[in-house]
This record gives structure tokens, sequence and C-alpha cells, in this order.
């Protein structure tokens, strides 16, 4: 006896059991990706491992590896640090106002009439992005790090996985600076046994972007000569564009400094810069420094910093711009600053014979906040405020009547 087993197989389950198989080959690829990253990112040493997890990463950027070596990523992550209400010179920060990289303090409100009042401001924008907004809008400080670029990429690898919990809206590593970068600030440098080629070079022989900056003009016992320019871009977007800006001032904190040939030349002074990204440096980038020779500068003659009796060494120094310097503030995108030593800026070789002109001073890069360079900007902002007189609201000229 021969039995017959018929099975039908209708449209209906051939579409259902695809979409099984299709289910089951989809939870088999997310374990798996997610094993071949966890494993992968286990054989990274321990000092290429990423300080965050890749969601918190702000931003990042690419450089050069030195002597040839494979590329390094710089790249700025959210701590678990979350930031107080700020106080500066007892003014009370306006947490509405903060950026990731500014934070604002009213400084007084005028009445100009019945319905407009003029509200003074001063802001503190850093060098850096400072601050993380995190998905619940609490605020975290940032630390920045550096990896090798196939470290970093095989760490924020967004893996199937990743593609889901966005669609979910969990953050995921999105790959591209997302906001503001701020990691345009560091020194250029030119060296030479030819001052002239050192001083009108266009093209830089190395640049640094880490915690501290220099500046500096030198000439060592070779007689070769060595000269470091520092840019400092500001993020000023955040300004409105009917503010007045009324005062500003560049504040760097110094750790340390040399000054063997005192002659009256010895001072460090502020320009303006014209990079040519605002989040990072290249070469090129040395003759951007303001002009090649005796640039305009952002602060009156009387106001250079003598590097001898000016500069103090472990405390935070203050350029108070001039007019010039203050019309440089920028209301959209970027006020980008420079600090330059007084040889380099007069074009006057220094003559130390194995020592140096220099002054250092922490970058962005800086762990914290109270160490990082930032620009102080005192504006004031007119408003129109609502006013109720004998049951009349008035709004810019127009009237509606309250019952």
């Amino acid at each position: 006896m021969i039995m017959k087993l018929n099975f039908k197989y209708s449209k209906k389950n051939i579409i259902l059991v695809t979409f099984l198989l299709l289910v089951l080959f989809i939870l088999v690829y997310l374990i798996y990706a997610d094993f071949r990253q966890k494993q992968g990112i286990s054989l990274i040493s321990d000092d290429l491992k990423l300080k965050s997890t890749k969601d918190k990463i702000v931003s990042f950027t690419e450089y050069p590896g030195p002597d040839g070596q494979e590329d390094i990523v710089q790249y700025i992550y959210g701590t678990d640090k979350e930031v107080p209400p700020g106080n500066y010179q007892g003014l009370s920060e306006d947490v509405a106002k903060r950026t990731p990289n500014s934070q604002t303090f009213l400084k007084s409100i005028e009445r100009l009439d019945n319905t407009k009042v003029k509200e003074n401001y001063v802001a503190k924008f850093y060098a850096g992005t400072t601050f993380y907004q995190s998905e619940d809008n609490n605020w975290f400080y940032t630390e920045t790090a550096t990896t090798t670029k196939t470290a970093f990429l095989q760490q924020t690898e967004n893996t199937l996985a990743d593609h889901l919990k966005s669609l979910f809206g969990q953050p995921v590593f999105a790959g591209t600076n997302t906001t503001y970068s701020g990691v345009g600030d560091g020194n250029i440098n030119n060296n030479n046994a030819s001052w002239p080629i050192a001083h009108d070079a266009q093209v830089s022989n190395g640049f640094v972007t880490n915690n501290s900056l220099i500046i500096s003009s030198v000439q060592y016992s070779s007689g070769r000569y060595h000269i470091n320019r520092a840019f400092l871009p500001f993020y000023t977007d955040s300004l409105d564009d009917n503010v007045i800006v009324t005062s500003a001032s560049l504040n760097f904190y110094v750790f340390s400094k040399i000054n063997f040939d005192n002659d009256g030349d010895d001072f460090i002074t502020v320009v303006q810069t014209s990079q040519a990204s605002n989040t990072t440096l290249v070469l090129e980038d040395y003759d951007q420094c303001g002009a090649i020779s005796n640039p305009i500068e952002g602060v009156d003659i009387g106001s250079r910093k003598d590097i001898s009796s000016d500069i103090v060494v472990n405390s935070l120094n203050t350029f108070n711009l001039n007019a010039t310097g203050v019309s440089w503030i920028a209301k959209t995108g970027y006020t980008k600053l420079g600090i330059r030593e007084g040889h380099d800026v007069k074009n006057s070789a220094v003559v130390t014979a194995s020592g140096a002109n220099s002054v250092l001073i922490y970058a962005s890069e800086q762990a914290g906040t109270s160490q990082d360079p930032y620009l102080t900007i005192d504006y004031t902002s007119t408003v129109t405020k609502v006013k109720i007189d004998q049951a009349k609201v008035q709004i810019n000229n127009a009237t509606f009547n309250i019952n």
C-alpha cells in the first residue's frame, strides 16, 4: 500500500515562509556583525581604543601621520561630567543661550520706552567644542583624544544593528562632523637656515594640533631659524544679526615663556587669520596668519604684550581688542584670530644664539575649560516686550482687547 502525502503550497504560505527566513537571516547577520566588530576591537591596543562609545563622538578630523606613518584621527567626545550653570565675574549664565562652544551671561537690562528694553550681555566663546548636549537636552563636558585612522574606522563602523537603532530614534555614530568641530586651533611652523625664507614661506614645514600652542621666533645654535604662528578660530555664529558688539577680549592661559632676545621686538600680538578651513589646519596656512610682514593688529601698539614684563606664567592673560579687532567679530560663521611674536610681525630676525623668544599657551584640547582659550564678547540686544495697559495688550503697535 502506497501512501501519498499532498502538501498544499498556497501563495500566502510561501510569502510567510520567505518572510520568516528573511527575519532569521537578518538576526544571524546582526549577531555575526556585532561579533566580528567586537572581536576586531578586542585586538586593538588599549592606547588606540576610543575613550567613549561611538554614539557620543561629537566630531573628528583626520591628520597626516608623523614621518610617513599611518594617518591619525583627532576626535571630540561627550563625557559623563555634567555642566552646571556657569558664573562669570559674578554673573549667572543664561543656560537657554548655551551652545556647544559658548556661554552667555546677562549683565543688565535698560528700559528704553514702554515696549522696548535693551539687554546687555557678555558671552564666552571657546576655541573648541566644549560642551555636548545629550538626547534628553542635558549638557556634558567634552574631551579630545586621538587614535589611528584604522582603529577609528574599525570602532565606529555602523553595523546593521546601529541602523536599526536609528530607525527608533536612538543615537548612533553619524560618520560626519555634525556640529562645530573646533579643532582648527593649532600652530604652524617653518624653519630654515635663512630668516627670509623661514619668515616669507608660503608653505609650512609642519603644524601642531594638541593641547598646547607655541608662538615663537627662534634662532638655534646651528644658525637655523624657527617660527611658530598660532591660529584660534572661534565659532560665533550664535550672535544674532541685530546685536551690537561693544567690546571683546582674547583670553589664554600661559604655562611657559622664554625671552632671550629682549630687544623691544620681544612681544606677542593679535592678528586676523584666513586659514583655508575653520576646523583644521594645512601646511599651506602658514602665510594666512595676517600679512607676512607688519600685519594689521587687533590691539593697539601699547597693548601688545612684552614677553618679559607683560606675560604672566601659570595665569590667564588677556588681550583687549581695539576697534579693528572688534570689527573682526563675525555674527555668522567664525571669528578667526591668530597670535604672532614681534620679530615675526616686524620681519626682524632674532639673534638669540641657541635661545628663543616663545610663549606657550594651552589649546582647546586641554582637559576641562579653566585653561582653554576663549573670546569674550560684550554686546547689546534691543528687545520688544509685551505691554499690558488698561486691559489692552500691545505687540509691535498692534492691539487687542482682553475682556
